[in-house]
């Protein structure tokens, strides 16, 4: 997505290429009571698909489940015509597992995070574990001494997410103030 001047590396195309950056999104649904368990995966073909509790061993006064959507599954919820139809999918699935009380007690509020549409991100995150680690390598090369990368794919120590995202930028701060 991004037309460098002058042109990358062949070898800097490749490695970015290989990168593994699946599609998807998360939500939060806010109910009056709880009915489900603490963790419910979904078998999927490709990705992930599963319902957690977001309040798991917190301390909460609300009824908060998540849902993460990642990889082919996601274009199942993509084909809906609106978030209203995605959260009514959704609750339509409960509902099916939990003899209808998801409908029952569901508060009507809602968080939808689409990562696999926002322009920026355009999907989930990396599989840094299963990348070659000499495209990791060549991901984080510089640019002329100018031009240093961070994200979660550039983090050599592979804590992958945003832990991994942080230190990746520690770590690029770090090449700019001492490589010369």
């Amino acid at each position: 997505m991004v037309t460098f001047k002058p042109a990358i590396s062949e070898k800097r195309k490749e490695a970015i290429a290989s990168v593994i950056f699946h599609p998807g999104f998360k939500i939060a649904l806010k109910f009056t009571e709880k009915f489900y368990p603490d963790a419910i995966t979904c078998k999927v073909e490709d990705g992930e698909k599963g319902f957690y509790d977001m309040a798991f061993r917190k301390d909460a006064q609300t009824n908060v489940l998540g849902f993460l959507c990642m990889g082919n599954e996601t274009q199942k919820y993509y084909n809906l015509n609106s978030e209203q139809e995605i959260i009514s999918s959704l609750l339509e699935e409960l509902d099916k597992m939990f003899d209808g009380k998801a409908s029952a007690s569901y508060s009507g509020e809602y968080i939808l995070e689409n990562w696999g549409q926002y322009e920026f991100t355009q999907g989930t995150w990396t599989q840094a574990l299963q990348e070659k680690k000499s495209h990791l390598k060549t991901l984080n090369l510089p640019l002329d001494s100018k031009v240093y990368f961070a994200g979660e794919i550039n983090d050599t120590y592979q804590q992958m997410g945003v832990p991994g995202a942080i230190l990746s930028g520690y770590y690029a701060i770090d090449k700019l103030l001492t490589d010369k």
